[in-house]
């Protein structure tokens, strides 16, 4: 999918119903805290992203007040996730905008 796709695919997540139930870690990834569940997720889908250095790029980018970006490549993410994976990370309390370039989440 391109970018585009994959934002309007993480907006129509956070727009399903909620049913109340709120989503559980299956612990696959050796934690039951959704936060960390998104990280090593996003991990599986784009392993050891690297920057223009040679060094593997750690998850968060920055910063503010309430919010933290993730330093994930949108565009190659873009090509490879599929749409259980975005609902899964949307539920884990990941959003998508092009407004906040890529990927964020509230601390």
């Amino acid at each position: 999918m391109t970018v585009d796709e994959m934002i309007e695919a993480f907006e129509a997540a956070s727009n399903r119903p909620n049913t109340g139930v709120n989503f559980a870690c299956d612990g696959r990834f050796g934690t039951k805290r959704n936060d960390l569940h998104a990280f090593m997720l996003l991990e599986s889908i784009l392993p050891e992203q690297v920057n223009e250095n040679g060094h593997v790029m750690d998850m968060v980018t920055a910063a503010e007040h309430d919010k933290i970006w993730l330093e994930v490549d949108v565009r190659k993410l873009a090509e490879v996730i599929t749409k259980e994976q975005i609902e899964e990370l949307e539920a884990c309390g990941v959003f998508a905008s092009e407004d906040e370039d890529g990927l964020w989440m509230f601390v």
